[in-house]
């Protein structure tokens, strides 16, 4: 196994499906927009809450032999992944300091959860090609319980590192 999902080129990233929501915020300072993100922010699947959470599911096809057996050199993996970000109710009306400050740590918040779906995404592409390799329905099953546990761990290590993004410069205010 590769040392870490982020050493693997870009390349190598499964074909998902990225949506993206939002939640509304409020606030004509940043104190009082701060105050609204820590109530409304969603939580993720651990129950912690964050500005921005990104969460996936993965979509496995595979076809079956005649004999109703699954066919692991068939196997699909397609990331069906959410991301939700916060929005500024009426930021036009919001002062130019304000709108700048948004602006720009929802820019630098975005590029944090981008990276976390870019994770799963190659993920998905590495727990699709060991599946393929598997020799059984069995193997095949095991192989995707892995590379799960892999994915979440991999996005797990990376909020360590970066402090759910605050080393990358994702803070308001």
């Amino acid at each position: 196994m590769i040392a870490s999902l982020a050493d693997l080129p870009a390349s190598a990233s499964a074909p998902a499906q990225v949506s993206v929501t939002t939640y509304q915020v409020d606030g004509r300072t940043p104190r009082d927009v701060r105050r609204s993100l820590n109530q409304r922010r969603p939580a993720d699947a651990s129950g912690a809450r964050h500005d921005a959470v990104t969460s996936w599911r993965f979509q496995i096809d595979w076809s079956t032999d005649a004999s109703g057996d699954c066919v692991p050199t068939t196997v699909t993996v397609v990331p069906v992944i959410l991301i939700t970000m916060p929005s500024l109710k009426d930021e036009h009306r919001r002062t130019d300091r304000l709108r700048q400050a948004w602006t720009r740590y929802l820019q630098r918040l975005e590029v944090h959860e981008r990276r976390h779906a870019d994770l799963v995404a190659r993920g998905a592409a590495q727990m699709q090609t060991h599946m393929r390799a598997a020799s059984s329905c069995g193997d095949m099953v095991r192989v995707s319980d892995h590379w799960r546990s892999d994915i979440l761990k991999a996005n797990s290590d990376y909020d360590a590192r970066t402090g759910h993004g605050r080393s990358e410069g994702v803070i308001f205010p």
